[in-house]
This record gives structure tokens, C-alpha cells and sequence, in this order.
């Protein structure tokens, strides 16, 4: 069954209807332009380690000791309450502890104390509302508080005082962790509910909420949270609207690639602070949902994999570099993937593993370096 079949399974599942300083200016980038040439950037990927067991739809967190935990997910039959673990200086996976409940499309936040508070995703009784929190100097987990609401392809974003905001899942209501207190308070409401937005900390402590869908309709809004007033306000509009889009910070702007609004998105776009405000940049040459972007050390933007609509599924690697407003093909990953996890190690490699080609889905990794 291909990723977009899957997906509309998933959806009856689920209840729905029908993640170094780059030098990217302060002002809008370049107009796009078709006419330009893909820059040959060089980038080197090769297969790594095999999880202790396949899942996708998954969560990856760099944990402070370098090592990444990687929970939950989906393994084509069944919800995954199983983590791995993996061990750069072995280059190994190992089974790490078992979460709570079984979690698809939960959020995970590394927290200031190096914990990890994972919270919410699809259960086995529905939606849930409970967490779990890893610590790693015991290897273990505990059952964590609930939050208010019961979300999942929602997003969790550490704030700069240690609190975590929980916010979308299908909802307007947000919750706020308070690692202090172990607690859960009802947070401020967005102007809309949405799935499978993405959240971004901003260098002012602000936090860009865009895109997602709400119902049937794919969602070009965005919203802004203020933590100095504990308040949300109406952002502006992307140019494009979209849904699994990947969004990543960049020398404070934020770099909106991808998605899917009926069909694989090939535009991005940036949101810029400044200006408040996004602006078009240069498309990728592939349209992709379900992808990955990671900022590199060498501040490039790597965007792995992805599917279109759930017919090709992409093995295909792009670099994205600001200073020239430019994309670069690279020849990519040994496994073509989307739904899977991508890691800025800190020896500046990515760890990108799991996922699926809609047939199978893949303990496997690939590790990747410019």
C-alpha cells in the first residue's frame, strides 16, 4: 500500500476528516527565478546502523551526551511505545527503554535539565493527552503529566526560560510544561486549530506557528507567540498554503520548504522578523512532503527524501545556500524514504533513519556529511 493509501487509512485512524550561523541577510531573499543552474555542492552519504526495529512517523532528539533517542512511530502494522538509541562513537543502535503508551506522531522536546518530555501522539485508546519524560543519566522513563488537551501532529517548542509550548494537534488550545513545577497550565489560543503545522523559536524568544490543515483545508496562516505576554497574535500569510512542510531557522529567518496542499509542494519560502513577513525563494528542482531539512555546520540547508503524493517516494538529497539564493542536487541516500527522522550529530554529521516507500517500512539509516 503506497503513502498516500496509508495516509488515507491513517486519517480514518486518526479521526481526521478527508523539524552554526548560516550567512543569510537580514533583508528578503532573492526573487525566483527558473533560470539558474543547481550548484554542485558536495555533500557525502553512505548507510549507517539498523534500528532494533522498523518504525516511521517517528521522533529523533539529540540528547546533551551526543547520543540520539528515537521513539515511537508506526511499523506498518501497529503504534511503537519502543525506542533506539544510537551511539555515534560506536556507530551502533541499541534498544533503549519502552515509553508509557504507544505514541504515532507524538512531539519530543529536549529539556534544559537534558531530559526529554514526549507528549501526546495517537494511542491505542484514541488521542491521548499523556507524556512520558526520558532521562538519560538513568536510561529510564517516567510517566510524565497530562496535558490539557489531547493532540498529536502537533508541535512542542522549548521556550528561552526552560517551559515547553504545546500547541495545534487539531486544537486552538495550547498547553505549557513547566519542568519546575512537573506540571501542565493552559496556555493562550491560537487564531486557528491545525494539523501538521511547524513551530519555530525565533532569535527573540517569539515562536512562528505556520501552515498545517484544518479540515479539509490546507492552511497558509501562521500565528505568533509572545512568552513576554503569554499571548498569541495573527502572523502573516506564507505565499504558498501547505501542510508537512519542513521549516528551519536560519541566521534568524526561517526557511519554509516543501509540503503538500493536495499535491507536493516544490516552493519555499522565508519568514523574516524583521519585515514580518515571508517572501519567495528560489523552489527546489523535486516537490516534497514528508521530508527532511537539517542546517548543516557548513550553514547549508540539507532537505532529504520526501514523496510526492504517495507515488515516488525520493532517495534524493538538495542543499539549499542562502549566500546564493541556490539549490544543489546531490545524489543522496542509499534508501528512498519519507516519514523518517533526520539528526545533526554533533561530529556534524546527519543521522536520517526510518521511514518508508509506502510499501515497507525501514529500520535502516543513512549518515550523511558535507
Amino acid at each position: 500500500m503506497n503513502l498516500y493509501r496509508r495516509r488515507i487509512l491513517a486519517a480514518l485512524l486518526l479521526m481526521l476528516p478527508g523539524r552554526a550561523a548560516f550567512a543569510l541577510s537580514a533583508t528578503p531573499l532573492h526573487t525566483p527565478n527558473r533560470n539558474w543552474t543547481p550548484e554542485p555542492f558536495l555533500l557525502s552519504c553512505g548507510p549507517g546502523p539498523s534500528m532494533s526495529t522498523v518504525r516511521d512517523y517517528a521522533t529523533a532528539t539529540l540528547l546533551t551526551n551526543g547520543k540520539v533517542l528515537i521513539a515511537g512511530g508506526y511499523n506498518g502494522s501497529t503504534f511503537l511505545s519502543s525506542t533506539d538509541i544510537y551511539n555515534p562513537a560506536t556507530n551502533t543502535f541499541s534498544k533503549g527503554p519502552t515509553m508509557s503508551a504507544v505514541r504515532l506522531l507524538p512531539t519530543a522536546t529536549l529539556l534544559l535539565s537534558g531530559k526529554v518530555l514526549i507528549a501526546g501522539g495517537q494511542s491505542s485508546g484514541g488521542v491521548t493527552s499523556s507524556t512520558d519524560i526520558y532521562d538519560p543519566a538513568t536510561n529510564s522513563f517516567k510517566k510524565g503529566p497530562n496535558m490539557g488537551v489531547a493532540r498529536r501532529a502537533a508541535t512542542a517548542t522549548l521556550l528561552p526560560a526552560g517551559k515547553v509550548l504545546v500547541a495545534g494537534g487539531n486544537t486552538i488550545g495550547t498547553d505549557i510544561y513547566d519542568p519546575a513545577t512537573d506540571s501542565f497550565s493552559k496556555g493562550p489560543s491560537t487564531t486557528t486549530a491545525r494539523l501538521y503545522g511547524t513551530a519555530t523559536l525565533l532569535p527573540n524568544g517569539k515562536v512562528l506557528i505556520a501552515g498545517g490543515r484544518n479540515g479539509n483545508t490546507y492552511l497558509s496562516g501562521s500565528d505568533i507567540y509572545d512568552p513576554a505576554g503569554n499571548s498569541f497574535s495573527k502572523g502573516p500569510d506564507m505565499n504558498t498554503r501547505r501542510e508537512l512542510q519542513n521549516a528551519t531557522l536560519v541566521n534568524g529567518q526561517v526557511l519554509i520548504t516543501g509540503g503538500f496542499n493536495g499535491a507536493a509542494v516544490l516552493s519555499s519560502e522565508v519568514y523574516d522578523p524583521a519585515s514580518n513577513n515571508f517572501s519567495n525563494v528560489r523552489a527546489m528542482s523535486t516537490a516534497r512532503s514528508w521530508a527532511t531539512a537539517t542546517l548543516l555546520t557548513n550553514g547549508l540547508v540539507l532537505v532529504v527524501g520526501g514523496t510526492d503524493n504517495g507515488k515516488s517516494f525520493f532517495s534524493s538529497a538538495e542543499l539549499f545556500d542562502s549566500s546564493t539564493d541556490n539549490w544543489g542536487k546531490n545524489v543522496g541516500i542509499s534508501t528512498a524514504r519519507a516519514a523518517a527522522t533526520a539528526t545533526l550529530l554533533k561530529n556534524g554529521r546527519v543521522l536520517i533513519a526510518g521511514g518508508t516507500d509506502g510499501n515497507s517500512v525501514f529500520s535502516n539509516s543513512d549518515l550523511c556529511r558535507p
